[in-house]
């Protein structure tokens, strides 16, 4: 009987730990297809509007758009843009277990940009360079495309070496999928064009 106030913090702690909940996403470092540029990754699904490109799955090797990164983790990463036209690329997909309202929630991923980024321009389609920095933000989202809550919005990225973002958040509300973009800096009031690099996902896990 000595060792049961032992036995009793080791299942308690069992408890709590398993308590917790843990939302795995698919594809979460961009692996599953090969890298191509605007491409829908596998896993994922994407809002667009008719005639505009999907985001770009970027390997060490790939050079889409004279992008010139290795990945962090793996072998692929994704490569989202905001447009002059103020048009920008997402991804989003329907999550194992629903986030909960009230809630808290921790997450991490990798983030950078790239310093050389040559692509048409939305509104002049001249040749032009991608490369304002951009901001990265999480959204929860109802069929598909209709954005609920902003549950994220990092600092700028404004940093070609990838750095890990380590991002938390409360819903106010229940949400069954989630959206990351890329968004344009608060500080500019024009639309331009820039780019973000996303790349190793965790789980994202309830604190």
């Amino acid at each position: 009987m000595k060792h049961f106030p032992i036995l009793l913090l080791i299942l308690l702690f069992a408890k709590n730990t398993f308590a917790q909940d843990t939302i795995s996403l698919k594809n979460a470092s961009f692996e599953w297809s090969s890298a191509v540029a605007n491409s829908i990754p596998a896993g994922w699904n994407i809002c667009s509007r008719p005639n505009e490109t999907p985001p770009d799955v970027h390997s060490k090797n790939t050079r889409h758009y004279n992008v010139n990164h290795a990945p962090q983790i793996g072998k692929n990463f994704i490569g989202l843009v905001v447009r002059s036209n103020f048009t920008y690329e997402s991804i989003h997909q329907k999550l194992k277990k629903d986030l909960q309202k009230g809630k808290t929630y921790k997450m991490q991923m990798y983030a950078a940009m790239s310093d050389t980024f040559k692509s048409h321009d939305a509104k002049t389609s001249t040749l032009t360079n991608f490369t304002t920095p951009a901001i990265v933000r999480i959204w929860g989202v109802k069929n598909k495309c209709e954005t609920l809550e902003l549950l994220y919005e990092s600092e700028l990225i404004n940093h070609v070496e990838w750095k890990k973002l380590d991002i938390e958040f409360t819903p106010k509300m229940d949400h069954d999928r989630i959206l990351i973009e890329a968004f344009y800096d608060k500080m500019i009031t024009d639309p331009y064009n820039g780019n973000v690099l996303l790349d190793g996902l965790s789980e994202i896990i309830e604190q």
